[in-house]
């Protein structure tokens, strides 16, 4: 049963709206985590409810209602879905909707909330493009038309999704929070969404009718008691023992390590939870940190645009030994990435190549554990070289000095030319767009913001270049165009 908010938890919720940075999803969830950490059990139990009242009053703030509506969502506050309708109806924006809609489609969302936001899309002078968006995310049977249509049916309706579209999206994980404290579910949903899953959310009691498609049997579930699958079974799902990983109250550090642990393990083949970036590593964008080099997923169009070549000569690479991540054929690590860069950068420098860039990767590797350089060095057979003192290169194993010349891997990640062309720096592909492999698997996403440029490009090409405003209102025209163009370059990669 929801519990009402007090105006105590509510002014809470706005003040940590309003210290909120903007665009940056991953401190966004940091700074909520924190503030659950503080919360009491009483107004752990408020917190959902006051997300929900205090949406409505910042329609006038819309900066401050994207973060509160995104977090609603990502955390499937379902008890917030009457005030997101009522924000929906006060700020009546493409992006404002379709974040209700995907909040509706919980069946926790009673039936009365969601005829009023039924009537209220009706009654709308939104675009086209966003009324389809919200027809496929409030009714399963609306079919998809296109490759982006399907993703967000899959999204929606996981049930109806078959392998291949679930690992295009983020993770689902269910979490049945029946007989756990609020503020442990909360905690639970939070460090999962921080690894990248998207949560849903299994009431005590639900508000209409659970659709089936709602449900994916192969996703993990959470729950605090083994009457869950009973629960799950009841709706015609046909959910096994193995799929439920056990939680326990209070929600210790251990605990959260083994169900975290249960719940990668539970997910299909060709999905995972995120590694967080650890204190302590390299700073974010240093190229060489051994935990980078692990992290990322980059399909072949993406290796064949950040590394300079075309998609037949990844897949080429690949039978010469640079093996996809395992479980998935189609997707390499950020290290490989490197590797095939530097692989086409010095066989245009050099004239030629003796390493293959599987060996380049083993090479990289072997700088894991040492102390920072301050440059780092390749040589055509794919000997690493270190300068740590600055008196000039040796062999980070045996410690001699170089025979041939030593290309410096700073400016292999740097803009160059080949044949008359310009092939983009690795970590800034253009103005408004920025490469890391712990943020977004990876991909080129526009700066300050998890937004993929090629999710950009696939909108301009779906539904016209005017489309981009509603779903994406808060870039600026020229940050988006920009973007734009290196989602193409992705998408359309030779």
């Amino acid at each position: 049963m929801t519990r009402a908010a007090s105006l105590a938890v509510k002014q809470v919720v706005l003040d940590l709206l309003a210290s909120m940075p903007p665009y940056d999803g991953t401190r966004q969830v940091e700074r909520l985590t924190d503030l659950v950490l503080t919360l009491n059990a009483t107004e752990a139990d408020e917190l959902p409810a006051a997300f929900g009242d205090v949406l409505p009053l910042l329609s006038s703030e819309p900066e401050l209602a994207r973060i509160a509506l995104d977090m609603a969502v990502q955390l499937d506050l379902f008890e917030a879905a009457s005030g997101a309708v009522e924000l929906a109806r006060r700020l009546p924006t493409g992006w404002a909707s379709l974040a209700v809609a995907s909040l509706l489609t919980n069946p926790a969302v009673d039936d009365g909330v969601a005829q009023v936001a039924g009537s209220l899309f009706r009654a709308s002078a939104l675009d086209a493009p966003v009324m389809r968006g919200i027809a496929l995310r409030l009714r399963a049977d609306v079919q998809p038309t296109s490759d982006l249509e399907a993703l967000a049916v899959a999204q929606s309706w996981p049930g109806l999704a078959t392998h291949e579209q679930l690992k295009r999206v983020a993770p689902i994980v269910y979490v049945d929070e029946s007989g756990a404290t609020r503020k442990d579910a909360l905690l639970l949903c939070l460090h999962l969404v921080a690894r990248g899953a998207s949560v849903r959310r299994i009431p005590d009691q639900w508000g209409r009718n659970p659709a089936p498609e709602w449900f994916a049997s192969t996703q993990p579930l959470v729950a605090w008691n083994r009457s869950a699958l009973g629960r799950v079974r009841a709706l015609g799902i046909n959910v096994t023992a193995e799929k439920v990983v056990l939680a326990d109250s209070p929600l210790r550090a251990l605990t959260l390590t083994r169900v975290l642990a249960g719940v990668n393990s539970g997910l299909p083949t060709g999905q995972t939870l995120r590694r967080l970036h650890l204190e302590g590593a390299a700073p974010e964008g240093h190229p060489l940190a051994p935990e980078a080099l692990t992290q990322g997923a980059y399909d072949v169009a993406e290796m064949a645009y950040l590394a300079t070549t075309r998609r037949r000569s990844v897949y080429e690479y690949a039978k010469m030994g640079l093996d996809p991540l395992p479980g998935d054929v189609h997707r390499w690590s950020f290290g490989q990435l490197v590797s095939v860069r530097i692989y086409q950068y010095l066989r245009h420098w050099a004239g030629r190549v003796d390493a293959a860039p599987n060996v380049i990767v083993k090479g990289l590797q072997s700088l894991a554990g040492q102390p920072t350089a301050t440059r780092v060095g390749i040589t055509s057979d794919g000997s690493i070289f270190v300068d740590p003192d600055g008196e000039g290169y040796v062999n980070l194993i045996s410690g001699q000095q170089p025979f041939a010349p030593v290309v410096e891997l700073d400016a292999i990640f740097q803009p160059f030319s080949v044949g008359g062309g310009r092939i983009p720096a690795l970590f800034e592909p253009s103005r408004a767009t920025h490469v890391h492999p712990s943020r977004s698997f990876g991909t080129p996403v526009v700066v300050g913001t998890r937004i993929p440029a090629r999710a950009l490009a696939a909108v301009v090409e779906n539904h016209g270049s005017r489309a981009l405003e509603d779903f994406y209102p808060e870039l600026d025209p020229v940050q988006a165009r920009d973007a734009v163009e290196v989602g193409k370059k992705i998408l359309y990669a030779p």
